[in-house]
């Protein structure tokens, strides 16, 4: 058990994700008899998201070149090679069944704005010019008692 920087126990795994556990967010890797769910915030919760996201693109066969890519205009949650594309990756979680609407939907036209200008900025940094782009998005769906495995779905070209 460790402390947090206000002193109180934290149970937080650090543990890396196996590929037998890359469909389970960390802190159900294992047996799933003693796995006990804990609640993450919201920045854990976004990069359990974005590891759990990284594993699925890699088994489908995305090499994964940047992961949170930063600049004045914003981020980029992970770039990637699909073959001989070049793909900015939008990742979005949400929990199944609350009034909010599903992860996709969270992508709306203001994001898709800023990942379009952030992007751009990542292809001028790197003298990227005559290459095919796509933009993607991961939508990741916990169900509500967190026990069982999260929904990952990847929309291809999503805006």
């Amino acid at each position: 058990m460790e402390r947090n920087h206000h002193g109180k126990a934290s149970h937080r795994n650090n543990q890396q994700m196996s590929s037998a556990d890359a469909g389970n967010p960390p802190h159900m890797s294992g047996s799933r008899k003693s796995s006990v769910p804990m609640k993450l915030n919201r920045r854990e919760r976004g990069t359990e998201a974005e590891q759990l996201a990284i594993v699925y693109l890699e088994r489908r066969g995305y090499r994964i070149i940047d992961v949170n890519w930063r600049c004045k205009l914003g981020e980029i949650d992970i770039v990637a090679n699909d073959g001989d594309v070049w793909v900015f990756v939008e990742v979005r979680s949400r929990t199944a069944g609350l009034r909010y609407g599903g992860a996709a939907e969270a992508i709306d036209w203001r994001k898709q704005r800023k990942v379009r200008a952030v992007a751009t900025a990542y292809m001028h940094r790197h003298r990227l010019d005559e290459v095919h782009i796509r933009f993607d998005a991961v939508a990741i769906t916990y169900s509500t008692d967190h026990r069982t495995p999260p929904d990952i779905e990847l929309f291809q070209g999503a805006f």
